[in-house]
C-alpha cells in the first residue's frame, strides 16, 4: 500500500461577525485538479486558496470541491506574527479529521477517524510546513532553489501522528520560459519507495506555483477502494 503525502495541501472559515469587520479576506488562486497524465477535459476537483488577515493573525485556507460543487476536503493554517499556531485538516469521504496544536516548544498531533481518536506530543519542529504554506515557502526561497540549494522540511503524517522528512530541490531550470521545476521528495530511506515525489512548476519572476504533479491528499473518486488517493496534475490561475 502506498501512502501519498503532499504536506500536505485545507478549514472552513467561520462566518464573519461584527467583530470581524476589520479582517481582510481575499482569494489567492484557483486550481483545476485532473487525473495525472489524463485528458484535461473535466477536473476531478477544484481547489481554492483564501487568505484572511486580522491584526497579527493570518489564516490560509485550502478548499477542494468535487464535481457536484460539494466541499470534499479542506486544510487550514493559522499564523500569529508569522509563526504557526494551529493546523487543521478534514477529508470528508475518508471520515478523517486531523489537527496540530502548538504550545511553545511542543506540539500535539491528533487524528480522529471514525471512533478512533489518537494523538502524540512532540518537540516543535522549526522546519515544519503544511500544504497551504508550501507555495509561499517555495516562492520566498526560489532564488536559492534556482542556484541549486536544497531545503530540508518536515510534513505532518497524521496516520501515525508524526512528521516525515522531505527535501525540496530544483531539478530543472528553463531560462527561456523563466520557470523551474522543484521536486519534493522523501528523505527517509525506509519510506522512499512508499511516498512518490511531487513536482512544482514555479515562475522564476513572480514565484507563483503554476502547476503541481504527483500524489495528493484527495480520495480518488474513480477507485473502488476508499483509501486510494489521487495522483494528479493541478493547474493554477491567480486572482
Amino acid at each position: 500500500m502506498k501512502y501519498h503525502v503532499l504536506g500536505l495541501f485545507f478549514l472552513i472559515f467561520t462566518s464573519l461577525t461584527v467583530s470581524d469587520i476589520s479582517a481582510t479576506t481575499r482569494e489567492i488562486f484557483t486550481g483545476r485538479v485532473f487525473y495525472k497524465n489524463s485528458a484535461k477535459d473535466e477536473p476531478v476537483y477544484i481547489q481554492k486558496e483564501t487568505e484572511r488577515i486580522q491584526g497579527k493573525t493570518k489564516e490560509i485556507l485550502h478548499e477542494y470541491y468535487d464535481n457536484s460543487g460539494n466541499l470534499a476536503a479542506y486544510e487550514l493554517v493559522q499564523l500569529n506574527q508569522g509563526e504557526i499556531e494551529y493546523y487543521r485538516i478534514e477529508i470528508f469521504a475518508l471520515d478523517v479529521f486531523g489537527e496540530i496544536s502548538r504550545n511553545g516548544e511542543s506540539m500535539v498531533i491528533r487524528q480522529v477517524q471514525g471512533d478512533k481518536d489518537r494523538s502524540r506530543t512532540h518537540k516543535w519542529e522549526d522546519s515544519l510546513l503544511m500544504g497551504p504554506l508550501l507555495p509561499t515557502f517555495i516562492s520566498q526561497n526560489r532564488k536559492d532553489l534556482a542556484r541549486g540549494e536544497s531545503f530540508n522540511i518536515e510534513l505532518p503524517f497524521l496516520d501515525t501522528q508524526r512528521t516525515i522528512p522531505f527535501r525540496l530541490k530544483q531539478i530543472r531550470l528553463d531560462q527561456e520560459t523563466r520557470t523551474m521545476v522543484v521536486e519534493m521528495s522523501i528523505r527517509n530511506i525506509l519510506l522512499v519507495n512508499l511516498i512518490e515525489p511531487v513536482e512544482f512548476l514555479v515562475a522564476l519572476d513572480t514565484g507563483r506555483i503554476l502547476e503541481i504533479h504527483g500524489p495528493t491528499i484527495l480520495p480518488d473518486p474513480g477507485s473502488r477502494r476508499q483509501k486510494d488517493l489521487l495522483e494528479a496534475d493541478i493547474y493554477y490561475t491567480y486572482q
